[in-house]
């Protein structure tokens, strides 16, 4: 699997929360966000955009509140697939991640892809 195919999967994975899970709709109704997870060249990447309490991904690399840019593809895959908890913590201290734009919505957007992808249970 790739960076790229991961950053789809959770696209789909946050897509398929957003309509079964009442709670994250809920949470992603209080505010307007964009995220981008991209690489540093800017070749490979997703945004995610909540809006009005609905969800939309596209790939434009653009006008975003924050994005995460990993240092390369296979550091942005081994970070977010197997990093396990402390990844995105390892990456940053490592520098081979950097936050760009509002570094205040760092939680919330990990708290949406945690409840996505089945990390963080929210009833």
């Amino acid at each position: 699997m790739t960076f790229s195919q991961l950053l789809k999967m959770l696209d789909a994975a946050v897509r398929n929360a957003v309509k079964s899970n009442a709670r994250l709709k809920k949470m992603i109704s209080r505010g307007n966000y964009v995220f981008v997870i991209t690489t540093q060249d800017r070749k490979k990447g997703r945004r995610f955009i909540f809006r009005d309490g609905k969800y939309t991904s596209d790939r434009v690399l653009a006008n975003y509140d924050l994005a995460l840019v990993f240092k390369d593809g296979p550091t942005g895959f081994n970070t977010l697939a197997l990093g396990g908890e402390t990844g995105l913590r390892d990456a940053l201290n490592n520098w081979d991640l950097q936050l760009d734009g509002n570094a205040t919505y760092f939680a919330i957007f990990a708290t949406f892809l945690a409840i996505s992808v089945g990390q963080l249970i929210r009833d």
